[in-house]
């Protein structure tokens, strides 16, 4: 089973959206792999990509001084060390891949529905100030 992406989860934002939707989709590679090489080969490229989404987010959030901050950061962290814990699982040989496949799916669907939509509607009436 994968972890599924819908067009009921875009929030408005096309470049969020279109991360969104390659965070998913890396978040599925991980969750088909089979060994334990390939798990973390695809683990490392869905914790850079991770980190590369979380840093634009925080990015627009400081330019247009997000009032909840801090809280979204605190989520972005959660996500890492569950990402942490998922390195550990497959050191360990104890990554299964339905408890995983359901952190993620509750995790981000959750993320995406409160933290991120409430970020984008704030950008609406915030634009990110255009660089001189």
């Amino acid at each position: 089973m994968t972890v599924q992406w819908n067009d009921a989860l875009k929030t408005g934002d096309a470049e969020i959206d279109a991360q969104h939707v390659e965070l998913f989709r890396r978040v599925n590679l991980l969750l088909a792999m089979t060994d334990t090489l390939s798990l973390t080969k695809c683990l490392i490229s869905l914790f850079k990509f991770t980190r590369e989404h979380s840093s634009h987010e925080e990015y627009v959030m400081r330019k247009i001084r997000f009032p909840e901050i801090f809280p979204h950061l605190i989520e972005h962290n959660e996500l890492l060390t569950q990402l942490n814990r998922v390195a550990e699982s497959i050191a360990n040989e104890t990554f299964v891949k339905q408890d995983w496949r359901e952190f993620f799916s509750v995790w981000l669907i959750h993320h995406i529905e409160t933290s991120d939509r409430q970020l984008v509607a704030y950008l609406a009436e915030h634009p990110v100030p255009k660089e001189r």
